[in-house]
């Protein structure tokens, strides 16, 4: 792992390396699919009276545009123009995109399971190295001669139990096959 430097003083250093982060915005193409109308097509007794972005009243024939998860609407000028840097409603700040919120939980979930499974790996190595025989023997599966994780798919762990080292590509889905390998390292199977 590579030292970062979080002090203001480095932030600044890098902000002048890289240049200023600026948030990325919804792409056009979500935007110009997003459900559109007049405020007199959709308004009922009920409804809001006032655009939330803009705090003005809505005129019986402003175009308004409305995000499809949570229903919000709002003038189509202001929503457009607040999704130039956001992705989210700018009420409830729920997703856009309806791919979003699907895509956003399987990613979430895949690191979870990557950060566990190495985690795991290391808590497996730190006990194999604790309980090697003193005689200097290596722990059952470690071999000085080994590639060091250099190869693909599973291979032996410092216990011998067998671990996934790198995803191989069988059209596998990369959640499907982080959840099998946590299972299997968590089963303690000694073959995949």
């Amino acid at each position: 792992d590579e030292d970062i430097d979080t002090s203001y003083e480095g932030l600044i250093r890098l902000t002048t390396l890289i240049g200023e982060a600026r948030p990325q915005g919804t792409t056009r193409d979500i935007i110009d699919n997003l459900p559109s109308g007049k405020y007199c097509e959709w308004a009922t007794p009920s409804s809001e009276q006032r655009c939330p972005i803009c705090l003005d009243d809505y005129e019986e024939n402003d175009p308004v545009l409305k995000v499809p998860l949570c229903t919000h609407w709002f003038h189509k000028g202001c929503l457009e123009q607040w999704l130039g840097t956001a992705k989210t409603c700018p009420v409830c700040r729920g997703p856009i995109d309806p791919n979003a919120s699907a895509r956003s939980s399987r990613s979430a979930r895949a690191l979870r399971l990557r950060r566990n499974a190495s985690y795991s790996q290391r808590s497996l190595r730190q006990a194999a190295e604790a309980t090697a025989p003193v005689t200097g023997e290596t722990p059952a599966g470690n071999n000085d001669n080994a590639d060091n994780g250099a190869n693909s798919g599973p291979g032996p762990s410092d216990n011998g139990i067998a671990v996934p080292l790198l995803h191989n590509d069988d059209g596998e889905d990369e959640e499907e096959w982080l959840a099998r390998s946590w299972r299997t390292l968590m089963r303690g199977d000694r073959g995949m």
